[in-house]
């Protein structure tokens, strides 16, 4: 059987930061039966890093090395670096995009913004929970707070944008 490695591209702020430490860890995480007293142990798998923007924008990208375990007893979660540490992001709720570059037939470089999901902040501030419906192929989700606090995004909606433009949504 041959495996076939995740293409990489330069989609994200994430892989010009790979080579530092990153800001948070990526878990897969997986939940165990109930025991006596109703509380679920769960496992954690590292499966990549969380960076946070360099230029003082609110967000992170999150690079993943593996495809998590999604499901019922399963979920995809951001810690902060350590024990005890928090994001210095303080937004409840960031929206999930897949990012792609790409070149128009006219040789302009673009950017098209696909909403996979949202990530919700722990009650502590360590952790961020992802709901996303869709796992990008390269493996790269962006986290930005939505741009209408009360507008409700809806999952698979894309816009392109220039190379060099924010998240339009």
């Amino acid at each position: 059987m041959t495996t076939i490695a995740p293409q990489t591209t330069s989609t994200t702020a994430a892989l010009s930061a790979a080579a530092n430490k990153p800001h948070g860890v990526a878990v897969s995480r997986r939940y165990g039966e109930a025991d006596a007293a109703g509380h679920r142990k769960s496992a954690n798998t590292n499966i990549g890093g969380a960076w946070s923007f360099k230029d003082g924008k609110v967000g992170m990208n999150v690079r993943l090395s593996a495809i998590p375990m999604l499901g019922v007893d399963s979920s995809l979660m951001i810690f902060a670096g350590g024990k005890g540490e928090t994001f210095t992001i303080t937004e409840p709720r960031l929206v999930a995009f897949q990012v792609v570059e790409f070149t128009t037939r006219d040789s302009e470089k673009k950017k098209r913004w696909t909403i996979i999901g949202s990530a919700f902040r722990s009650k502590n501030g360590g952790a961020y929970r992802l709901a996303v419906d869709a796992i990008p192929t390269d493996l790269n989700i962006v986290l930005l707070p939505p741009k209408d606090k009360n507008a409700t995004e809806v999952v698979g909606t894309s816009v392109d944008t220039p190379v060099d433009a924010v998240a339009p949504f």
